[in-house]
């Protein structure tokens, strides 16, 4: 179930994913909710090289296995995610166009990023 309002708890249940992906040595270059229209609500989006070295099976095989390690509430915040690889022009055109200050743990952002238009994100991580 995608989420239609992001609150707390999903973005604490982000981080922890993020952190457990940190500690398995999966390289991100971007972690973030983002506001998905299509879905009518917010979706994890996390870019790896992982997906382009190992293919998305293999990408999505280890973050599901790195979210089996959290407890049953995150697990149940952490069901719309989408993993795509160095390439993906919406996660390449906000690394081009939104800095995140060493030491800040997330921002939110919403507006034009290039050709693409963010209603909202909460922004994790942009390499």
């Amino acid at each position: 179930m995608v989420a239609k309002t992001l609150v707390d708890s999903d973005i604490d249940a982000g981080r922890r994913l993020i952190d457990k992906l940190d500690q398995a040595n999966v390289p991100l270059r971007a972690a973030l909710w983002l506001f998905d229209a299509d879905f009518d609500g917010y979706r994890l989006l996390l870019s790896t090289p992982v997906y382009d070295q190992a293919g998305p099976s293999q990408a999505y095989q280890v973050v599901v296995n790195t979210i089996n390690t959290l407890s049953q509430e995150d697990q149940s915040r952490l069901t719309g995610i989408n993993i795509v690889g160095l390439s993906d022009e919406l996660v390449n055109s906000l690394c081009r166009s939104v800095r995140l200050n060493p030491g800040v743990k997330g921002i939110r952002y919403s507006g034009s990023s290039g050709r693409e238009y963010v209603d909202d994100a909460w922004i994790y991580r942009l390499n």
